[in-house]
């Protein structure tokens, strides 16, 4: 019996050898099909995430660095172009893009992409120059454009403390492609008075509490060392002059190795640009009736402004809910 068995093995190999050297008759396939072997025992590899967006980067060709004749000229100094106008959705009352961001220096160095991430960059449209947030609303999702900044348009923003880490303060040509536009979140309830409903900003709660990873790249500075995001842009006054009262709730974090633990929650505070701690003086000065702010403030700046809690790295959103004249 054993014999038998095993005659049988043999016939068996042989006839799936003679499949693998003559190949597949009837099917078309001129012989060439691999061995059965090879298609049981070969894996198929998993597809990296990140190959299509590092081939994207790969091939990425810097626009021209003088603007051409068809760029369209703004009051800021900045030039623009439309590549492709595109079809999705539109920027209209939207109040933060996810965008493919690629910047080039005009002498062709690539300066930073979003392609070299994992996903597009997110960013405010409010943190913008006017005539800039217009041209980059006029590109809907799917679309493209090109930008020409020059370095002094870059150089102001830097001073005003609106300039993202990202952007270098030099001549610059930037590829915007939006992928998507986030719309703000209702206004949480009105606070009890004094604050009137109508002068009332979102509830710091509202939003997803920060990670140990410090300010994202496109953090703005407000100089000092003090990195901020806008959560979400208010439509209201900004401070006339430093000593005008401005009134906010606080949500504090302290970040303690890899956690980030809450020690204040909708804690109510009010101060003057003039007396704001820490460096925190520039970016009340640009904070307008209804923002909420991401603030990352070192040891060293967070003893300053909060000496009863210590020298501990924290992370602040600051509600604006009312502005003095």
């Amino acid at each position: 019996m054993r014999f038998r068995v095993f005659g049988i093995l043999m016939a068996s190999g042989w006839i799936l050898l003679g499949a693998t050297s003559v190949g597949c008759r009837g099917c078309g396939c001129g012989g060439t099909r691999g061995s059965v072997a090879e298609t049981l025992v070969t894996p198929t590899a998993d597809p990296d995430p990140m190959a299509e967006r590092k081939a994207r980067l790969a091939h990425l060709e810097p626009p021209p660095a003088v603007a051409p004749l068809d760029a369209a000229p703004l009051p800021s100094g900045a030039k623009w172009r439309m590549v492709t106008p595109g079809a999705g959705e539109e920027a209209e009352g939207a109040a933060q893009v996810r965008a493919e961001l690629t910047i080039w220096k005009t002498d062709g160095s690539l300066a930073y992409s979003s392609y070299a991430g994992a996903a597009g960059a997110l960013f405010p449209l409010s943190i913008l120059p006017g005539d800039l947030r217009i041209a980059f609303e006029k590109v809907r999702v799917g679309g493209a454009a090109q930008f020409w900044l020059p370095r002094e348009l870059i150089a102001a923003a830097a001073r005003a403390g609106h300039k993202p880490r990202i952007v270098p303060e030099a001549d610059i040509v930037m590829l915007y492609e939006p992928l998507s536009f986030e719309r703000a979140s209702p206004a949480a309830p009105a606070a009890p008075p004094p604050i009137a409903p109508e002068r009332a900003a979102a509830d710091t709660n509202a939003f997803p509490a920060p990670d140990a990873a410090g300010p994202p790249p496109d953090a703005l500075s407000a100089g000092a060392g003090v990195h901020y995001v806008v959560l979400l842009a208010g439509s209201g006054p900004s401070p006339a002059s430093s000593s005008a009262r401005v009134e906010m709730s606080m949500t504090l974090w302290q970040v303690r190795g890899l956690l980030v633990e809450v020690v204040k929650s909708g804690e109510p505070l009010a101060t003057t640009p003039e007396r704001a701690p820490a460096g925190l003086s520039k970016l009340l000065r640009t904070t307008h009736e209804g923002d909420v702010v991401r603030v990352w403030l070192s040891k060293e700046q967070a003893s300053q402004a909060f000496p009863s809690l210590g020298a501990v790295e924290s992370v602040c959103d600051l509600a604006v809910r009312a502005v003095g004249r």
